[in-house]
């Protein structure tokens, strides 16, 4: 089952730096929000729609999630149940109608200012993107500050190919720009060469509005000096939004930490999910409108295939490893890991509501590998479940494979 969530108003997802009034003024937004973000909302628009057809209907949700059916299909706080999102991207409306799924940019990509020789008959420079890959001539350790693998042989070095007569003219930077279907699958194909319909610039997706607010002093329903602050929301174009993917799975995997194999089903009549209808989203609630999509409205470009075996891994979505960009479990990546291309960690929190109170408690915040984040190998892989160490039921660890050399 595949479901848009278009958003309607700002929306505000925190990152995990404290925002207390009175010591700090500035709240920033991130984009895009995290699986635990969208996997709440999700939950919560399910459990809504669930208790509305319930005769008595039930509307508050510490009356809802006490029911065992609704607990075995989509989990609580401990659990996520049957529930599985195999798919978490961003999506825009075409013109006739169709779903296009976004991907975050590879991090092997980066974006250059190349410029010829002095002796080239048409000398200048020009913008250009640029893939890099492992040199196959690696370094000795004794060349490298790089961390040695089981092997005790340094990690690959990345560096781009460039065309005979071009140089690089100055710092390059990583691509910002989001892919489409067609253009991820031109990456996974190993192709070098991204035009430009292959990839959609933030610009065009969102923007950032910021707004100024002011404390105030309830009993007296008067400002507070000193507590002048400022948030940045997010504001989606129209026609965009976000693409989840959802099925079912075993429940007795609802509770484990760890990825498992396991058969999918396609959730039917038993979520009680009307085709189309609201949700809340993000920090204070804001509306979003959501559509369980049809076959003719899901456009894609990209071979879904979970077997196909290749010698690169691409994460669509953020991972967790318990030794940074490593996991603990060596199981859980292929064999013959030569390098990665990872941007910066990405901290995941979040927050656990008690319903039926306006209590709750901070998630652990973890260190995630962010989404774009690309393994190469030196061997055929084959990934059959998701490539993490948390999360995996809500939408962590979505790989793909494609080829490098």
């Amino acid at each position: 089952m595949r479901i848009f969530i278009e958003p309607l108003e700002p929306l505000l997802f925190r990152t995990g730096r404290p925002f207390e009034a009175g010591e700090s003024n500035f709240a920033e937004s991130l984009f895009p929000p995290t699986p635990e973000t969208l996997q709440g909302a999700l939950r919560a628009a399910i459990a809504t729609h669930w208790g509305n057809t319930q005769r008595p209907p039930l509307y508050a949700l510490e009356t809802i999630f006490a029911h065992s059916t609704l607990l075995g299909l989509i989990g609580d706080r401990s659990s996520y149940g049957r529930l599985r999102i195999t798919g978490l991207t961003l999506g825009r409306r075409r013109a006739g109608g169709e779903i296009e799924r976004l991907f975050p940019p590879p991090a092997s990509i980066i974006k250059a200012s190349l410029k010829t020789d002095k002796n080239a008959i048409q000398p200048g420079e020009k913008e250009a993107l640029l893939v890099t890959k492992p040199q196959l001539d690696q370094p000795s350790q004794n060349e490298t500050n790089m961390p040695v693998n089981g092997d005790g042989r340094p990690y690959a070095l990345l560096s781009p190919h460039l065309s005979q007569g071009y140089k690089i003219a100055k710092k390059a930077s990583s691509l910002q720009d989001w892919l489409t279907a067609r253009g991820l699958q031109s990456f996974l194909n190993n192709d070098t060469v991204l035009t430009p319909e292959m990839t959609v610039s933030p610009n065009n997706i969102y923007m950032r509005e910021p707004r100024l607010g002011i404390g105030m002093d309830t009993p007296t329903q008067v400002t507070k000096e000193g507590y002048l602050y400022q948030v940045s929301l997010i504001r989606m174009q129209e026609g965009y939004g976000f693409v989840l993917d959802i099925a079912f799975g075993d429940r007795a995997n609802g509770h484990n930490a760890t990825s498992s194999e396991e058969p999918h089903s396609e959730p039917g009549e038993e979520l009680h999910l009307p085709p189309e209808g609201w949700l809340t989203l993000g920090g204070e609630q804001r509306a979003a409108r959501f559509r369980v999509l049809t076959a003719s409205e899901c456009k894609d470009e990209i071979d879904n295939s979970t077997q196909k075996s290749g010698n690169l891994l691409y994460f669509a979505t953020p991972a967790y490893f318990k030794h940074g960009w490593l996991p603990d479990d060596t199981s859980i990546l292929p064999e013959g890991l030569l390098t990665a291309a990872i941007n910066r960690y990405q901290p995941i929190g979040g927050w656990s509501l008690e319903p039926g109170s306006a209590g709750g408690k901070a998630k652990a915040t973890r260190r995630c590998i962010p989404a774009g984040s690309v393994y190469y190998f030196d061997q055929p892989i084959q990934t059959t479940r998701p490539v993490t160490e948390y999360g995996w039921q809500i939408g962590y660890g979505i790989t793909y494979t494609g080829e490098w050399k």
